[in-house]
């Protein structure tokens, strides 16, 4: 994901380069290279995502009005909003895939003896057939308490 980011910050970086590079003043000056690392850093680091605060003020007056709206704009809801909300998304993922895996263990300690693997069901039967009341609870302390082991 870093990486796609790298490379549509590069992509604009270089549209911004061939274009606006006087708009841009010192930032995108020297190369593409600089002006991708600018971006990065200073596209990135300013209250809202964007490249309006990098860049000269442009009025609806001026001829390149509208290119520069769009150039804005569009950095903002590709980078700001889907590179950005992609990032979230794989982090909440991730914590989702973690208590799942957490919620499986919970289930495999409450349902499969700890030791053996053995049904709940099973150690259930078998202990009623034998007159123990909580069949499973006398596995899993006295005849295989985990700390024995």
């Amino acid at each position: 994901t870093f990486l796609g980011a790298v490379i549509v910050t590069f992509v604009y970086a270089a549209v911004g380069f061939h274009f606006f590079r006087y708009e841009f003043g010192d930032y995108c000056n020297a190369n593409i290279l600089t002006c991708t690392e600018n971006i990065l850093y200073q596209g990135t680091r300013n209250g809202i995502i964007g490249l309006s605060s990098m860049m000269h003020t442009v009025m609806p007056s001026n001829e390149d009005w509208l290119e520069r709206l769009f150039y804005d704009i569009s950095y903002f809801v590709v980078y700001g909003i889907m590179i950005l909300n992609t990032i979230v998304g794989l982090i909440v993922d991730s914590f989702g895939a973690l208590r799942h895996e957490q919620e499986q263990r919970e289930r495999n300690l409450d349902t499969q003896a700890f030791i053996s693997c053995i049904d709940r069901k099973k150690i259930d039967a078998v202990a009623q057939a034998q007159g123990i009341s909580d069949g499973f609870a006398y596995h899993e302390t006295r005849r295989q308490n985990k700390w024995d082991y």
